[in-house]
């Protein structure tokens, strides 16, 4: 089968080897008999033939097209999402030689409204449930009262309309359920964690201190009140002689010094900002627990996903957990009857245990998601 690929996510290190990976796990992934042509819309890529990723799937048999820009941009409707410009700026390639064609993301289903050919298009999560969620967690504030409710009415028009009848593969099952309810045809599957062999576990040192990694605080998708809650019983939690350091990773300077205001008064705990890492992997091995009071998202966290692979607890919301397998390093706060400090106990004791156990992401590993995607092409499936 001769597969048309098209993406923005053209091949850097932040889309090959980080949380926008999929397309390039999929593609290596792929089974034998299907030939792939990757054509890219995307800008500053003129040194992306030099990746090491990028040869060893041209050697493959995966070919690269870049996409040259349109004479002509096409005009697009102003509230349609910014991607769709970007598109409209390149030149659409000729797909009549391929027997299917793979978009990824959504954007491109306008262009491909009056394709002949099956379609699958790679929604990833959706927009409109996004949106929705946003709207909710924002509390009706007054700087997000007109700009939410715009995105939830643009994006829910855009998959109503364009997706409408569509195969779209998600990696969420509400996601799904949502964009069935919109008409599309969706397809869950288990998003994969990175390319990784973890280490077996150690022993952990008497003396070392509890290491806790905070991400994004401050982000639109970080809810950082509730962070402040989580942090708040946290330093009520009874350590005896334990110390405890608190990594804030790429925090706003407003929650930066919100969280000094809580522990400043604490004799054993430390607080470590981190603007920037160039080996996030790095950075994991030095923790014990990540925190993710996630308020809104949709999809799977890669995030969640990639503390767990490398042995991280990850404390978190039903958001920041959804769709991901449970397993022994995967603690899970309901907000609605669970007890935090009992959760954040539990996890603590587990890493002063020194549990031996593995995380258990067989449902997530590149393997079984490929082959999990690739069955979608299946004639039965796509059309």
């Amino acid at each position: 089968m001769n597969v048309a690929c098209l993406t923005c996510f053209v091949p850097r290190k932040e889309n090959i080897g980080g949380p926008s990976g999929l397309l390039y796990q999929m593609l290596q992934g792929r089974p034998a008999g299907v030939t792939l042509t990757v054509f890219l819309f995307g800008q500053n890529m003129d040194s992306y033939e030099d990746a090491p990723e990028v040869r060893d799937l041209s050697l493959q048999g995966v070919r690269f097209v870049r996409c040259a820009p349109a004479s002509a941009a096409a005009s697009v409707p102003a509230w349609w999402p910014k991607g769709v410009r970007q598109i409209a700026s390149f030149a659409f390639p000729d797909l009549r030689e391929f027997d299917a064609v793979w978009a990824y993301p959504y954007w491109f289903a306008p262009m491909l409204r009056h394709c002949k050919k099956p379609v699958v298009i790679s929604g990833m999560d959706c927009a409109t449930m996004l949106y929705w969620r946003k709207l909710k967690a924002s509390r009706f504030k007054p700087r997000r009262l007109l700009r939410d409710p715009a995105g939830l009415l643009a994006n829910l028009v855009f998959e109503a309309r364009y997706l409408r009848g569509r195969r779209v593969h998600v990696v969420g099952r509400q996601d799904a359920r949502v964009l069935a309810c919109l008409g599309a045809r969706p397809v869950f599957v288990p998003h994969p964690f990175l390319a990784y062999d973890p280490p077996l576990p150690v022993p952990r040192p008497v003396d070392k201190p509890l290491t806790i990694l905070m991400s994004g605080l401050g982000d639109v998708f970080y809810g950082t009140p509730l962070y402040l809650d989580w942090i708040k019983t946290l330093c009520r939690l009874p350590l005896g002689e334990a110390k405890m350091v608190l990594v804030l990773h790429k925090a706003s300077r407003e929650a930066l010094q919100a969280i000094k205001a809580l522990t400043g008064h604490s004799s054993h705990i430390a607080v470590q900002d981190v603007a920037w890492v160039d080996d996030y992997a790095q950075l994991l091995q030095s923790v014990d627990m990540q925190l993710f009071p996630l308020e809104v998202g949709a999809g799977t966290k890669t995030s969640v996903l990639t503390a767990l692979q490398h042995q991280v607890r990850a404390v978190c919301t039903p958001v920041a957990a959804e769709n991901i397998e449970p397993n022994p390093y995967l603690h899970v706060v309901d907000d609605a009857s669970d007890d935090l400090q009992a959760i954040l106990r539990k996890a603590i004791d587990a890493v002063f245990l020194g549990t031996a156990e593995l995380p258990l992401m067989a449902q997530h590993s590149p393997a079984a998601c490929a082959q999990a995607f690739w069955q979608i092409f299946e004639k039965r499936k796509i059309d």
